[in-house]
């Protein structure tokens, strides 16, 4: 009997013991109850922040959406009010739309270089419209009636003479222009023929005398004259220029002061050049618009 109680108080006390809790045993369960609650409203917490967040982020994307939507809204309702409305044409005043207009016509008159007007304005209503009148030359048969413009279409030859004949200055020969340089004078000059003219330097000082003779566009005769030695000769237009050695075809001097034909001859041909291009460039070309080159001489360009 007191074996069995003995044994029974001692299964009490090892009952006892591992039903029982230490009070740091409970201190730490306490704690890590204390740090599960606060997880759990740390985690319900950030769920409301979120859902709070979310919820500010809609309304605000939809508080600046409105205006957009307000302004694109605008902006096709008045594309719609364009298309549904048609363009309104300017139509005249029905005072001008039921006259029987007089026009009256005030005309400025074109030049070879400036355009010209005509302002058409009725004497009743007032209204008016205009009409431009370009600027041409008025061509008669070689030369323009206004200012004397050679025909670019016009044979040249003719069509110089035809210059010559109209502004040209009386010399006896038929018409020529003159430049006067002291003792000196170039001229363009012709006989009225229709065919031919004459490129003339003359220095009366100097006993100097050069002349060019154009029968047309493939040859011309050559004239040289200084004091009492003369000498001319036929040569082709395309052919003329000092470089060429020339070869009188008619030659003659004094017996008093007699002159060597080849030494006349290189001392004329020095001289070619120079007097073409002075006829050119100082009298055929400001004046008529012509080239030597439109007569077949080729080796003279403008310069």
């Amino acid at each position: 009997m007191k074996k069995f109680i003995t044994t029974f108080l001692i299964a009490s006390i090892v009952f006892i013991i591992s039903g029982c809790k230490t009070q740091k045993d409970l201190h730490t369960e306490d704690t890590l109850s204390s740090s599960q609650s606060i997880d759990n409203n740390s985690s319900l917490i950030n769920d409301y922040n979120k859902e709070s967040n979310d919820t500010e982020s809609i309304d605000t994307e939809s508080a600046l959406s409105k205006p957009e939507a307000s302004a694109s809204q605008a902006s096709q309702q008045s594309a719609d009010n364009k298309q549904s409305k048609p363009a309104q044409a300017f139509a005249p005043s029905s005072e001008a739309a039921a006259c029987q207009h007089n026009y009256r016509a005030d005309k400025v008159d074109a030049s070879c270089t400036a355009e010209g007007h005509i302002v058409y304005t009725c004497t009743k209503c007032g209204n008016s419209y205009q009409e431009t009148i370009p600027a041409r030359h008025d061509y008669s048969k070689y030369l323009c009636e206004r200012c004397g413009k050679i025909d670019p279409a016009a044979d040249k030859f003719r069509a110089m003479n035809a210059w010559l004949s109209t502004y040209g200055e009386p010399n006896g020969k038929g018409n020529m222009n003159c430049y006067p340089n002291d003792s000196s004078s170039l001229s363009i000059s012709n006989y009225l023929d229709q065919n031919t003219f004459f490129i003339d330097y003359d220095d009366s000082f100097a006993g100097v005398y050069f002349s060019v003779y154009v029968q047309g566009p493939d040859i011309s005769t050559v004239s040289f004259r200084k004091d009492s030695t003369y000498g001319s000769y036929d040569i082709k237009n395309s052919a003329l220029s000092s470089s060429r050695k020339i070869v009188f075809d008619e030659f003659y001097t004094s017996e008093e002061n007699p002159v060597d034909e080849d030494v006349f001859a290189t001392e004329c041909a020095k001289k070619i050049d120079q007097y073409m291009l002075k006829a050119q460039n100082e009298i055929i070309y400001p004046k008529t618009g012509l080239k030597l080159n439109d007569f077949g001489f080729t080796y003279y360009q403008l310069k």
